[in-house]
């Protein structure tokens, strides 16, 4: 069953918005830029990082994540 739910975060001082998408029992979210960015909590070598879809660990993967936790989504 796949589950979607928008919501807005704030970054670098414009809200953005993102759609949170549920799929089985993973989670991702596309961040709606010009070109939409999909990143994922994932566990890697035991540790919870945030990966870019299809470029692993980002900058911008990391900074992204860390404002959706910020928001307890």
């Amino acid at each position: 069953m796949k589950t979607e739910e928008d919501f807005l975060i704030v970054y670098k001082g414009k809200e953005v918005k993102v759609t949170s998408v549920l799929d089985e029992a993973n989670i991702h979210f596309i961040v709606h830029f010009a070109k939409d960015i999909i990143i994922a909590e994932e566990m890697v070598n035991g540790e919870w990082k945030w990966n870019e879809k299809d470029r692993g660990e980002t900058d911008l993967s990391i900074e992204l994540g860390e404002i959706i936790d910020q928001m307890e989504i």
